[in-house]
């Protein structure tokens, strides 16, 4: 007799885990799944609608309203307790009567809570999920203790519930907006959940997060952060993004012929010919893609950069014709010559959305160079 895998009691001969036992184990960390899922969507929630609060408290106060420095810490405590009264700030935050009590009719006045209710407490009228990326583990341990699960075990189902977090927030872009909220959201999974750079597809998933929050910041006019590149840009030039390696690649076009002499061909004498009639044929122009070189490919607000050794070549975006995305390259068009392209890694998870991104970015900065709109803010 043998013992299961799983729980350790006895089993049949030959038998590795009970039946039971192995759906016990599917069913919790699909539900583990489901659950880091919510819990970074709920992070993200409630961080945007701390943004949303901060945002009306600005907006009182250039109608002419006194803010409080730490209104934003009164909203998360009222947030997190799940009720609000002078009395909690009071002790929690430290402050007077007075300034506790201006904190909560700035919140009510905002929309977050109701009316006074005696003694009792305010309701809180906008309701936010408390199950939040802090507090993961032990609200799961239920579900672990079920399907005989250590941390370890759940370590892949974590990551799959934060990848499907990031294609919800990458496939509802314009509804819910890719905003700050989005990247601290996967700081606290980072710190929760113990997740590392070292897994290839959280990488992808960061970087299509920040490109998309980048996108979002040039429509608001806000700063975007540079990242390093061993090049000099030129002046008001910030770049933002970086990929190596990738393989730099120019369309050939080359023509072949089809066709021959028509007509009828007489016999004169020995080695002469009368020939009647003319060439008949065509011209066939075909195209294929020319590995140029392997290296390092960097977008900026002006222009796509490519550097491989001490080689360097420019795309200004100002002169492009058109762009395309693929779902392993990105193609540039510039009006002075054939299209370029630049290899990307094949996606196995977001398929096509890093190109699209790449090149609606391109899109948008010439745009931005040619209307003569306001330039990019690099922080």
């Amino acid at each position: 007799m043998g013992t299961c895998v799983i729980c350790g009691q006895r089993t049949g001969l030959f038998s590795g885990a009970h039946v039971k036992c192995q759906a016990a184990r599917a069913s919790a960390l699909a539900s583990i799944r489901r659950a880091a899922r919510d819990a970074f969507i709920a992070e993200k929630v409630v961080l945007s609608r701390l943004s949303l609060e901060t945002a009306q408290a600005k907006t009182q106060q250039a109608l002419g309203d006194k803010a409080d420095p730490r209104y934003d810490e009164a909203v998360r405590l009222v947030v997190e307790e799940k009720m609000a009264s002078v009395p909690l700030l009071q002790q929690r935050m430290g402050i007077g009567f007075s300034r506790a009590s201006v904190l909560i009719d700035m919140m009510a006045r905002d929309g977050l809570l109701g009316p006074p209710r005696g003694s009792a407490p305010r309701e809180i009228l906008k309701k936010v999920s408390p199950e939040r990326v802090e507090g993961f583990w032990d609200r799961s341990a239920g579900l672990m203790k079920q399907g005989y699960l250590t941390r370890e075990l759940c370590h892949d189902a974590v990551i799959d519930g934060w990848l499907d977090a990031a294609e919800l927030f990458l496939a509802n872009e314009e509804l819910l907006g890719v905003e700050a909220s989005v990247l601290d959201a996967v700081k606290a999974g980072d710190k929760e959940f113990e997740l590392t750079d070292r897994e290839e597809r959280l990488i992808e998933a960061r970087q299509l997060l920040r490109l998309s929050r980048v996108k979002s910041q040039i429509g608001s006019q806000e700063s975007v952060e540079r990242v390093p590149f061993d090049v000099i840009p030129a002046q008001g030039e910030g770049i933002f993004w970086t990929l190596s390696p990738s393989t730099y690649s120019r369309q050939v076009s080359i023509s072949t012929h089809g066709g021959g002499f028509g007509g009828v061909s007489v016999r004169v004498a020995p080695g002469l010919y009368v020939r009647s009639g003319g060439y008949r044929g065509e011209s066939r122009p075909t195209h294929r893609l020319e590995p140029v070189a392997t290296g390092t490919v960097g977008m900026s607000n002006l222009q796509t950069w490519f550097k491989s050794g001490q080689e360097i070549t420019r795309i200004p975006h100002d002169g492009l014709i058109s762009t395309q995305a693929f779902t392993d390259a990105f193609s540039l068009t510039p009006s002075t010559g054939s299209p370029v392209f630049f290899s990307l890694p094949e996606s196995q998870r977001f398929p096509g959305i890093l190109g699209s991104l790449l090149v609606g970015l391109a899109t948008d900065f010439a745009a931005i160079v040619k209307n003569r709109t306001p330039p990019v803010k690099f922080a």
